[in-house]
């Protein structure tokens, strides 16, 4: 609260003024009324950006109106995990055991946070003609390999040692100091056949 000399009254509420500070904002102040409590008060904001910068800025009033406006303080929200995957995820099937897989940043706004850089998840799929006790499927089975990752920071990995002429399934995520973001949808790829000799 203010100083007792400075209330002129019964200070009855406060007003909070705060505002995006960063690019795109229109620097209008979004403006939320509370009761008073007591000498210390204390208000949640909610529903802010993610990992955006915000000013802040408290005025008290009294049955006569409004006083002054505090100093402008600033704070940035918490980092938060990106809410898209990486965007133009591609694979390359190189040779019978090796694949390369590209991508490209997911949107700037949707990062919520400084990139770290990204995970590559794969695993294989095999296909297993075999039935229960005697008697074959009348259709091949599938067998999911180990699941796997790379983590890298730049936008392509090459990923070694794959099985030769074998199905993969390949996602991509990006991820920051608070988790792993949203991955991609899942891409295919086979590698190729090795050569007889």
């Amino acid at each position: 609260a203010p100083k007792k000399e400075l209330q002129n009254g019964v200070i009855r509420g406060y007003q909070i003024g705060y505002r995006e500070n960063g690019p795109g904002s229109n620097g209008q102040y979004s403006i939320v009324e509370m009761k008073a409590t007591g000498d210390s008060e204390v208000y949640t904001l909610d529903n802010l950006k993610k990992f955006a910068q915000y000013g802040v800025v408290v005025q008290a009033f009294n049955r006569a109106g409004t006083g002054p406006s505090s100093t402008e303080i600033n704070a940035t929200t918490l980092e938060d995990v990106p809410s898209e995957p990486p965007q133009n995820v591609r694979a390359i099937s190189v040779t019978s055991d090796e694949a390369v897989i590209t991508w490209s940043e997911p949107p700037r706004m949707t990062l919520h946070g400084v990139l770290k850089g990204y995970r590559v998840v794969f695993w294989s799929l095999f296909h297993d003609g075999g039935g229960c006790c005697g008697v074959r499927a009348q259709w091949p089975m599938q067998k999911w390999g180990e699941m796997q990752n790379i983590t890298t920071t730049r936008e392509q990995v090459e990923l070694r040692g794959l099985e030769k002429f074998t199905n993969y399934s390949v996602q991509v995520l990006a991820y920051t100091q608070a988790g792993d973001g949203v991955r991609s949808n899942v891409l295919y790829i086979q590698t190729r056949e090795d050569r007889e000799y």
